[in-house]
């Protein structure tokens, strides 16, 4: 689809961009649609449903099928959640929740193009294999990183204590009676 990407920091006053985040350049020529030439047609395009809840929600089964959650945890949840017991329709709120883990393992079905791709950036909450950070890598990494001048970042300028009503040493001074002594 694109030739290449490039992350590059877009300059201006002060060495930041207007809204102090990097932007993402395109080097190729890569056509997506249509270029829109007013807010009518952006507010069209969005409004526009490309699939509708009802498809995932399963309104067509019947509420037999759906298996709702116990209502000692129905109780519980409700309780975790500050929620008032008395006057709460159990029956009710076992339904709801039924459809709306229904449509929640739907979603988790859907098929998704290049899986294989995707799984590499899931957000959904799987164990990734991940090397574990150790105090000797942190050391290494941050022996590796420099100041930016262009970003007002200076070496050296920032001290930790340098706000502090006491400090010896580059460490904080904390008094014991600190808190009991307050007026």
């Amino acid at each position: 689809m694109y030739k290449t990407w490039r992350l590059c920091r877009t300059h201006t006053v002060g060495g930041l961009c207007h809204d102090g985040s990097h932007r993402f350049v395109s080097t190729g020529g890569a056509k997506i649609g249509k270029k829109f030439e007013n807010m009518n047609q952006i507010r069209d395009y969005l409004s526009r449903p490309v699939w509708s809840v009802h498809e995932y929600l399963g309104i067509n089964t019947k509420e037999e099928k759906l298996e709702p959650p116990s209502a000692e945890a129905v109780k519980k949840l409700l309780r975790l959640s500050g929620l008032p017991l008395e006057g709460a329709d159990i029956k009710e709120i076992q339904m709801r929740l039924a459809k709306q883990l229904s449509f929640i393992n739907k979603l988790h079905n859907i098929p998704v193009e290049g899986e294989k791709h995707t799984k590499e950036y899931d957000a959904r909450l799987v164990q990734r294999n991940t090397k574990q950070l150790n105090y000797t890598k942190l050391l290494e990494g941050i022996s590796h990183q420099k100041q930016d001048a262009e970003l007002g970042e200076v070496s050296g300028s920032w001290k930790a204590t340098g706000l502090a009503a006491e400090s010896k040493n580059a460490y904080f001074v904390v008094k014991e009676g600190l808190l009991k002594n307050r007026k």
